[in-house]
């Protein structure tokens, strides 16, 4: 199993979520997600639409 460090640099978050912003609503959505909840992305491929509240 490969190991995969976390994004530590706020600028390259950044940077990342302009891009995605730029080219993929979904996408956009899913890593802003989960960099803010700090979620692994193990736990981010068991989300389902149900797990997630609009408020």
């Amino acid at each position: 199993m490969k190991v995969v460090q976390p994004i530590r640099d706020p600028e390259k978050v950044n940077a990342m979520l302009q891009y995605l912003k730029s080219m993929n609503e979904r996408d956009y959505m899913l890593f802003y997600i989960g960099i803010s909840a700090g979620l692994r992305i193990s736990d981010m491929l068991q989300l389902r639409k149900e797990d997630v509240t609009l408020i």
